[in-house]
């Protein structure tokens, strides 16, 4: 009698190529989600920072225009941390007061002796806010400049912004 034998499954060699290209895959499509999560943490860190900013700034810049005068008893100019305080008036035309300044790393304002809080974010650290003031053939003009890094990141990033505006409210 004939018997045959029938040799079924894979062999060591077929198995240990199956498991190296399963192995390979595996490692690509983690390193794959882990970059793709560190990219997402770096746009999210990006635009917790601009956005703080970016508010910060253009909010300064909006009082400075309508602002009447600097008061100079309670502004700090040219040093960090900087603080300004502008003598302007409300939509009625009443006077009133606009200031800037750093408290618990973020800058806040007080709108007429009324502290509205924070201007650059939660998750933000305000870093460096300097104000500079120069006199120009349409006013008195004001610089800002100011430094924000994110909090969240294992490795904080950082940006600056710069901005000016001209006193309109005086001329």
């Amino acid at each position: 009698m004939n018997t045959k034998e029938r040799k079924s499954g894979y062999s060591m060699i077929e198995l240990v190529i199956y498991i190296s290209i399963i192995a390979v895959m595996a490692v690509l499509s983690v390193q794959a989600m882990l970059s793709t999560t560190r990219v997402f943490a770096e746009i999210k860190s990006f635009v917790n920072i601009s956005e703080g900013g970016v508010i910060a700034i253009e909010r300064i810049i909006k009082e400075i225009r309508f602002g009447k005068s600097i008061d100079y008893a309670e502004t700090i100019l040219d040093i960090n941390p900087g603080r300004l305080k502008l003598n302007t008036t409300d939509e009625n035309g009443n006077a009133k007061t606009m200031d800037f300044y750093t408290a618990n790393n973020s800058v806040n304002i007080i709108d007429n002796g009324v502290d509205k809080g924070s201007i650059t974010g939660s998750s933000t650290v305000l870093t460096s806010l300097v104000f500079r003031q120069s006199t120009t053939s349409k006013g008195m003009l004001v610089k800002i400049e100011m430094t924000i890094k994110d909090t969240r990141e294992t490795n904080p990033r950082s940006a600056s912004f710069y901005g000016s505006a001209v006193l309109r409210g005086a001329y």
